[in-house]
């Protein structure tokens, strides 16, 4: 197996944060052994049983930084055998950062309960939408919920929701307009010059000038958590080696976000920050430049960690994190911060109209979705899956109000989320990935994607997708 084929099974083991539950591949582990043996046997060596054999989950679960001789091991692999054991070090943890962020934070219950209130809403109108002529039925529907939804005050709603969604997707440049609540030029935020913009129609975010496709997003909040837990942990494993250290660092982002290849918001926040702290372009430079420290390199990807926690305690992360931005700008010469809950207690003492709004008032909010779900959702499978992941919410959601935000698995020590997820023995099976949301909600999101998204293909397709779906439902239905 190519090194590029490996990459490719590690890109489609994944988080899939619209059924709760990962999507990971059964070869991975055996992949990594046909791509490359020596990597294999170090893996084996690191984190595996007595027989030497080891699981997807193994590199989070050993949480200690290697020892002398697993380094001394590591320094005999190939540049291909580093570069696979980064890989299956790191793309556990890049997505159970995922699922954390979606089941315990306020933007993920935005999330999930949009997900709730969106089926509610189209479902009734499937057998409609059934009828309508195959012309109607091209393209992405999602900008057109007055078609959707028409004469009813829901499409206002749906509106919203879908344009909150589509934020979380890849955006076209058609999609990003100069501005920002009527304000034009250029804004100074950490240290660096922004443009204004407004993201389709409704959401206000910030770009980096003449990047006219790149801006901030509800995807770069998520995606630069990840990353930044992924560089800790690669930083910890090899704490007692700085160079290294950065040496590893340096060849994780080159393998794995290349700089011609990755999606841009993957890395934005972390050359923000790396901008705003160190006054360079981005945070290879850091790991370059700067010197052989592993504390020194861990201060980027850790400001970013909290800095992102902080914006996702709300349904509007984009907003949060540029006044946490200036707020940490402006304070971060005065007080002296001895851990990241204190940083992530300043911004929420001096912003506090930022704080979690109404966040004393979010178990009764998730309630009242749980009972429109249990009152309004005909489809029994979807209702029971609706109410897990709820109820998982609620569970996360508690434990973090209760402790002020300030947890293990929101600011996880050395970026490992796991330390947070694995020791509440009450943790529900969405957060510790061991959850199925069932084939009849995965039925859902497919004809979801092709109705709302799809721009390719006949609008029979779609037609007969609906169809399919409705008997699919009305047979379930009838067999319980």
């Amino acid at each position: 197996m190519t090194l590029a084929e490996y990459k490719d099974i590690i890109s489609r083991s994944e988080y899939n944060q619209f059924t709760a539950s990962f999507d990971f591949s059964a070869e991975l582990p055996r992949s990594l052994g046909d791509t490359s043996g020596e990597a294999w046997f170090f893996c084996s060596q690191a984190y595996g049983d007595e027989q030497g054999l080891f699981t997807s989950g193994g590199p989070i679960m050993r949480q200690l930084a290697f020892d002398t001789e697993l380094v001394n091991e590591y320094r005999e692999l190939s540049d291909n055998g580093r570069t696979v054991v980064l890989g299956f070090e790191t793309f556990f943890l890049h997505e159970l950062t995922h699922n954390v962020d979606l089941l315990s934070t306020l933007t993920g219950w935005t999330f999930h309960t949009h997900l709730v209130l969106e089926y509610l809403m189209l479902r009734p109108a499937l057998p409609n939408i059934s009828k309508w002529s195959e012309f109607d039925l091209r393209g992405s529907l999602w900008r057109h919920a007055d078609r959707l939804l028409p004469y009813s005050d829901d499409a206002v709603d749906l509106r919203k929701i879908q344009t909150w969604f589509a934020s979380m997707r890849s955006l076209n440049a058609v999609d990003i307009k100069p501005g920002w609540r009527g304000r034009v030029g250029l804004a100074r935020i950490f240290n660096r010059d922004f443009e204004p913009v407004t993201v389709l129609n409704d959401v206000s975010s910030i770009r980096v000038p003449h990047e006219h496709d790149v801006c901030l997003t509800h995807a770069s909040i998520l995606e630069a958590r990840a990353v930044a837990h992924s560089l800790r942990h690669v930083l910890h494993c090899f704490r007692e080696e700085p160079e290294l250290a950065r040496m590893e660092a340096m060849r994780y982002l080159d393998e794995y976000y290349p700089v011609k290849e990755a999606r841009a918001d993957y890395l934005f926040m972390l050359d923000v920050v790396a901008g705003g702290i160190h006054g360079l372009n981005s945070y290879r430079d850091v790991l370059a430049k700067a010197p052989p420290s592993v504390l020194h390199f861990e201060q980027v990807p850790t400001l970013v960690s909290i800095l992102c926690w902080y914006a996702l305690q709300g349904p509007d992360p984009i907003e949060r994190l540029m006044i946490a931005l200036v707020i940490f700008e402006k304070h971060a010469q005065q007080r002296k911060f001895e851990n990241p809950g204190d940083i992530l207690r300043m911004l929420l003492e001096k912003i506090p109209q930022y704080a979690s709004s109404k966040v004393k008032d979010v178990p009764d909010m998730i309630e009242h979705v749980r009972k429109r779900n249990r009152v309004e959702n005909p489809d029994e499978a979807i209702r029971a899956h609706f109410a897990n992941v709820l109820a998982a919410l609620h569970h996360q959601l508690r434990s973090s109000i209760d402790n002020n935000f300030v947890t293990p698995f929101g600011l996880p020590p050395n970026g490992n989320v796991a330390i947070g997820v694995f020791v509440d023995e009450n943790a529900p099976s969405q957060i510790t990935g061991q959850y199925d949301c069932g084939p009849e909600f995965r039925q859902w999101l497919q004809l979801r994607e092709e109705l709302l998204y799809r721009n390719r293909g006949s609008g029979d397709h779609k037609r007969v997708m609906i169809e399919s779906y409705l008997d699919d439902v009305r047979a379930s239905t009838a067999q319980n």
